[in-house]
């Protein structure tokens, strides 16, 4: 995966992550939440903001899926996260998940599109990660997290919120698993008490530095901010450096990474094809690919490789002693002795090669035949020869170089590549594209790829860090041992260091502006416009890390939330739907972008939009450097950056990765790697300054903005010929390199093509799979950890309060959730607006920006989403279709002091807020329809999950229609509606809040996760927090039902029956069809190089059973079959297979250079399952099934915990049923996996187009509720036609206009019924 630096689009606040974008990565301080969304996106199958400014929900989540609503990256990433259990293995498709959140939040950035989350859109500087984790499972037809309130909060504490977006060797999941990180909202409390606690002063600082006769000690240093000791050591004989980071014991993960700076000056992405071809077998391992067997089955936490502009980094964390070293092992041994360099195939395989294959044109055999003898039959053997050539298809693949033409597809992708060559024209690893420009990549030699890695792959260019409780010596041991026998030209050569030294960049002689164009349909010819600067080129002197900090907290200033002044000055501009941009530190200078993805074009303006555009943010900037901020805005800001550093909340993604990259960060620009983690000491003089009412943030305007030359002016105007013109020239470059080979030339490439494709499929020897460490299900816990839950009556059983006491250092994690059981399906496409209207449109007392300071001054933020999800009568049944449960949850969290305060203001917002704002709800609107419509680009195949979720699930129904292609077209008639008439909008959020107040037969949960003094603090009438926390509910709970009576309490024994909406769609049978006659299903026009191709159905009936051992198949499925077939074989850079209780199943593949073979593949899944269970040893199996403990034991922070049983106690899922889902799970047998392929298989095979409803014993199951056993147990021909509909086939694919026509040609029962989906609206082609 490469992380590449752009604006930062979703503020992400999710990821991606680099990954984000394409794996949620940390690699940028500030990236827009939006952003963080649409990357990456993450757990959040919804995840609609559009870029990760790269909070990356967000991702996305959807994002992250990123991280956002689904226009925007909404939610911070410890306030979005899923919680059931995922019972469907994705395996490199990127989402939004967020994966990491930076601590050091010295940026502010917004929306931008890359990796999602809303995904990792912006980032100055890129890069590309190995891996990302997988499609998530329940969420996609089952609950879709998605995150609804945010906009791009401009903060690095989202999980995606990087502006750097890094490439990986594998995408980070489509939709994250759960538990995926999920940003951390904006704002902060005064005083808050979080992870930073200085009581660490004490706990290394008198214990001298372990010594070892292979070392030297370079330094000791004690973090007390981070309650960690870091001690420097070189490798005598190699010259490595090591980074041996010691925390204390409560910290239970552990964290291995290999840093080396790798700088190129070309754009043939040859760090990036490189972190990808390590990975693919060394020589302690002499497999394929051990990342692969790796992933099949280990207990990792964190696996992946990310590229970045000018380092490329090999991280692994895992919380099993033995697992992390094994993985660890493989690793080292892949950097410094790396099969690639000695086999060219894997540079076939991984980066470009040409293929040529048999072509497939339509006709049948007799037509075929028919031509030949014509063609012999008229000029003899010449003609022979150009038939043979003329049959022959010629195509360029790669799993890389098809990544990248996903990246290029990106329209700001395009922005943040023209921007960095405007700024860096003198800094070529800057200049040019480290992820690799798909032009140039095919132009890379293996002679140019294995020169660069014996150049740099080098342990004297070489950071090793380690993170943990560990013992020491054994670390130094580890790397000892695996450096001490490589070749002696591996040995200590001081002359690597300077020579890859990152240069700085000489100031522009002035401003400067680019224009550039990018592929657009003609219904959508918009122009984005940014405009960036370097703040410390050469002619500044060095900033401090005081100054650093200042520049981040001027960043949220500006744009950080929806009151900033250059925020707002650009959305009230009215021209452009979004604000894109950030700031970024991760490189060798510091960069600020701000800027405009714009509306419609318009020839009639006289003022070309590039200068208006610029004129508003130079007149803004001007305007504050003159005249200052307010003092509120200067507090919420300070508060907000302190806040997230002092908790330091980094999701799912590993703390101590988080901390290594960071510190990676500033190593490789020769900085003091500890310098950004010690922000005690710059936070303090920052405090001090602006108490004694210096201007600091007027004099970093004036001197880095107003008077600073170094500037860049970005157009990127829409071009709808440019994707035509580039198939046309691929074509004509292909015709010219068949025109130039003989007969014998092709068949000889025909011949490569076979060999290739059967060593990919060949099976590595027992002897070389017994060189990988594995453990055995002997290895694992036989239960898992339990999250502690209280669960008590309150407001006399209007409400019902959850209470998780666990370790949070002094902040309360607080969730009020709300049931959807009494909205309607008209209302529920509403909320995503209504969680922007909480905190962004002010209250009667509160104008806009008022609120949004009075959260970041008093809280650690405030945001909203909307969960749904299939929750069946019983855990080990398959769920009835139309089992949804669904609340909107208001999320907030303050330090124990601010509770009050915290309370208050989330009853305020929920009682009180300006639904009457018209001009922000427009506002709101254009963002919504503008990252939505970036999904298609960035995240097709949570389009496609989400279309085929909606014709099998009522929960995947409501998810499509709030977050996929119908919400597209919802959103797009609600913003015209709003231009005309605010009035029918206002009344029906108004209707909305109503509901969600009232509450007719459910409980609000009100869920708290806390120290178990914090929550004394928040629930006691004794105390000020108790006092408040009655209060507020009071006022914001009306009157229940007229009978006064609730549903049952909450017991977490027994789900919570399912909403009225639900129930109503399985009376009319009203789900989704999107099949029409002769036709696969949908498929949706996009300007691409690469597809989505989607295929899902009905598995399991309703009532049958759901037993551990699915997941075991589902997982196997996915990392093996798939990953040899769909991404090895096929190029595409992810694939996933899922299936779980809601008795559904997914294909989705990532950035797909195919359609129909990858169609044919999937039809091919059953059959592969079937041979993987014949041929599996003990070993094998038990890999499998350590995949799924895995996922079942994937580390939490606490405040997801808490979150995590909140939703184990709504779905009545006990202790009991956790450890027999366990124990199935580790009970596994081959001939389990086999009747999950046959039952694949069935589907696969016939659509299930000739079964009806099969008869199943349910005499043990014990009917909990008569609908779900009449449902299960129904005969006749309206059973009969219902059950044949839940079986069909479904499939959704979003590609290329050519990517469908070759499709048909190439097989003519590959018909899709096509719609175009950008634009004013959507059409049938």
């Amino acid at each position: 995966m490469t992380i590449s630096g752009a604006s930062s689009p979703l503020l992400s606040s999710p990821s991606s992550s680099p990954p984000g974008a394409r794996l949620a990565l940390p690699a940028a301080r500030g990236v827009c939440l939006k952003s963080f969304l649409e990357r990456r996106v993450g757990t959040i199958s919804s995840l609609f903001s559009s870029s990760p400014l790269h909070a990356a929900a967000a991702i996305t989540v959807v994002a992250a899926v990123a991280s956002h609503a689904p226009s925007l990256a909404p939610l911070l990433a410890s306030l979005c996260v899923p919680s059931a259990p995922a019972s469907a293995v994705s395996l490199a498709i990127p989402s939004p998940q967020a994966q990491i959140a930076s601590f050091v939040v010295s940026n502010g950035g917004f929306a931008s599109e890359r990796n999602g989350a809303r995904s990792r859109a912006v980032a100055s500087s890129s890069a590309f990660s190995t891996c990302e984790p997988g499609f998530a499972s329940q969420y996609l037809f089952s609950s879709p997290l998605q995150p609804d309130s945010c906009r791009p909060v401009f903060s690095s504490s989202y999980p995606h919120a990087w502006p750097v977006r890094p490439f990986s060797v594998m995408p980070a999941a489509a939709i994250t698993p759960p538990g995926s990180p999920a940003a951390a909202p904006s704002g902060i409390a005064s005083e808050p008490t979080g992870a930073a606690s200085t009581s660490g002063k004490s706990l290394f600082a008198s214990k001298p530095p372990v010594s070892h006769p292979a070392f030297d000690v370079l330094s000791q240093e004690v973090v007390p901010e981070l309650q960690l000791e870091a001690t420097q050591y070189i490798h005598r004989q190699t010259g490595a450096r090591v980074m041996s980071i010691r925390v204390p014991e409560k910290e239970k993960e552990k964290v291995f990474c290999i840093c080396l700076r790798t700088p190129v000056s070309d754009s043939t992405g040859v760090p990036h094809i490189l972190e990808h071809s390590v990975l693919c077998g060394s020589k302690k391992y002499p497999l394929k690919e051990p990342f692969a067997d790796l992933i099949k089955g280990s207990l990792y936490s964190f696996l992946n490789a990310f590229t970045y502009p000018d380092r490329t980094c090999y991280p692994v964390s895992s919380v099993n002693d033995k697992d992390f070293y094994n993985l660890a092992g493989v690793y080292i041994d892949a950097v410094f002795q790396p099969r690639a360099v000695h086999d060219p195939t894997v540079l076939s395989q991984e980066g470009w090669r040409l293929e040529a294959t048999e072509a497939t044109s339509g006709k049948t055999p007799q037509a075929e035949t028919a031509d030949q003898i014509r063609l012999r039959g008229d000029e003899g053997e010449e003609f022979a020869d150009t038939a043979a050539q003329s049959k022959t298809d010629l195509k360029y693949q790669g799993v890389v170089l098809n990544e990248m033409k996903g990246v290029y597809s990106s329209p700001l992708e395009r922005l943040e590549r023209t921007r960095m060559e405007a700024l860096f024209p003198d800094i070529a690893t800057y200049r040019c594209d480290s992820g690799g420009n798909p032009e140039q990549i095919k132009t890379l030699t293996f002679s140019q790829f294995t020169a660069f890695y014996h150049r740099l792959y080098h342990p004297s260019n070489a950071k090793i860090f380690f993170w943990g409780s560990d013992d020491v010596m054994r670390r130094l041991d580890f790397v000892d041992e695996n450096l001490r026998d490589l070749d002696e030209t591996k040995n200590r050569d001081p002359s690597i260091e300077a020579s890859t030294a990152i240069p700085t960049q000489p100031p522009l002689p002035g401003p400067v502006r680019v224009q550039q164009t990018y592929p657009a349909p003609k219904e959508q010819l918009e122009d984005i416009v940014s405009v960036s600067w370097v703040l410390d080129p050469a002619n500044f002197a060095t900033l401090s890390t005081t100054e650093r900090l200042a520049l981040g907290v001027l960043s949220h200033l500006l744009v950080g939330t929806s009151a900033g002044p250059l925020y707002r000055a650009l959305m009230e501009s009215n021209l452009g739907k979004e604000v894109v941009g950030g700031i970024d530190d991760d490189l060798k200078h510091v960069v600020f972008s701000a800027g405009l993805k714009g509306e419609a074009r318009d020839a009639q303006e006289s003022e070309p939009i590039a200068e208006r555009v610029e004129k508003i943010i130079l007149e803004c900037l001007q305007k504050h450097a003159a005249e200052g901020f307010k003092e509120d805005a200067v507090e919420a800001s300070v508060n907000s950056v302190e806040f997230q550093l002092r908790e330091f909340n980094t999701g799912t993604f590993p703390r101590g990765l988080a901390v290594i990259l960071q510190m990676m960060s500033d190593w490789t620009q020769d900085r003091d790697p500890l310098g950004s983690l010690r922000f005690e000491a710059p936070l303090e003089e920052l405090k001090k300054q602006l108490k004694a009412g210096e201007p600091v943030f007027e004099r970093l305007l004036y001197r880095h903005f107003v008077s600073n030359s170094h500037r860049a002016t970005v157009h990127m105007k829409a071009d709808p010929d440019e994707e035509t013109r580039r198939e046309q020239q691929e074509e004509e470059e292909i015709q010219r390199i068949r025109a130039t080979m003989s007969k014998d030339e092709i068949e000889d490439l025909k011949r490569q093509t076979k060999d290739l494709k059967a060593k990919q499929m060949a099976e590595d020897p027992p002897e070389a799979v017994a060189t990988l460490p594995t453990l055995t299900r002997k290895d694992v816990d036989k239960e898992d950890a339990e999250i502690p839950t209280i669960i008590r009556p309150y407001l006399g059983g209007r409400a019902s309060l959850l209470l998780h006491p666990l370790p949070t250092a002094g902040i309360l994690y607080a969730d009020w959730a709300f049931p959807l059981h009494d909205l309607t399906l008209d209302e529920l496409r509403y909320l995503s607006l209504f969680a922007r209207f909480l905190t962004e449109a002010g209250t009667s007392t509160k104008s806009e920006t008022a609120l949004v300071h009075h959260i970041g001054r008093y809280t650690g933020g405030i945001a909203s989403l909307s969960d749904i999800r299939t929750i069946g009568a019983r855990g080990d049944r398959i769920a009835d279709p139309y089992d949804a449960v669904g609340y909107f949850v208001v999320k907030g969290k303050a330090v124990r002091t601010r509770i009050p305060e915290l309370f208050a203001t989330m009853a305020e917002v929920l009682t009180d807020c300006n639904l009457g704002n018209a001009r922000r709800g427009k506002e709101i609107l254009k963002e919504m329809v503008a990252a939505t419509e970036s999904m298609f680009l960035h995240s097709g195949h949570l389009i496609g999950s989400l279309r085929i979720g909606a014709t099998l699930t009522a929960a995947g129904y409501v998810a499509e229609q709030r977050a996929g292609y119908s919400y597209l077209q919802f959103v797009k008639e609600l913003r015209a509606q709003a231009e005309t008439d605010w009035a029918p909008i206002e009344a029906k959020l108004r209707g909305i809040r109503e509901k969600l107040r009232r509450a007719k037969t459910e409980q609000i949960l009100v869920n708290l996760t806390a120290d178990e003094a914090t929550l004394e603090a928040a629930t006691s009438m004794e105390q000020p927090g108790g006092e408040a926390l009655h209060a507020a509910l009071s006022s914001v709970r009306l009157s229940g039902p007229d009978n006064g009576v609730f549903a049952p309490v909450l017991d977490g024994k027994h789900p919570v029956k399912p909403c009225t909406w639900a129930l109503e769609m399985k009376e009319r049978n009203s789900l989704l069809n999107v099949v029409e006659e002769g036709k696969l299903g949908e498929g949706f026009v996009v300007p691409t190089q690469v597809n989505y191709v989607c295929l899902g159905g009905r598995l399991f009936d309703t009532g049958e059973p759901f037993r551990g051992e699915y997941s075991v198949a589902t997982r196997a499925l996915s990392t093996g079959y798939l990953w040899d077939n769909v991404r090895v074989v096929g190029g595409a850079y992810g694939s996933s297979f899922r299936s779980d209780s809601s008795g559904t199943f997914l294909f989705a593949s990532y950035r797909d250079p195919q359609l129909a073979a990858t169609l044919e593949r999937y039809r091919g899944a059953a059959e592969g399952l079937r041979q993987f269970a014949k041929d599996v040893d003990e070993r094998g199996l038990d890999r499998a099934v350590l995949g799924v403990i895995r996922d079942l034991d994937q580390p939490l922070p606490n405040d997801q915990k808490g979150y995590t049983a909140l939703w184990q106690t709504v779905a009545g899922r006990t202790k009991e049923d956790r450890r027999r889902h366990r124990k199935q799970v580790l009970e596994t047998t081959v001939d389990a996996i086999s009747s999950f392929a046959d039952r694949l298989g069935q589907q696969l095979e016939n659509g299930g187009e000739g079964e009806v409803a099969r008869k199943r014993e349910l005499e043990e199951y014990e009917l909990e509720r008569e609908r779900i056993a009449s449902s299960a147990l129904a005969s006749g021909d309206e059973a009969g036609k219902d059950a044949s509909e839940k079986r069909r086939l479904v499939s959704v694919v979003v590609g290329s206009k050519r990517a469908f026509e070759e499709a048909s040609r190439q097989d003519p029962s590959v018909a899709y019924n096509l719609k175009t989906v950008m634009g004013r609206g959507t059409n049938e082609l």
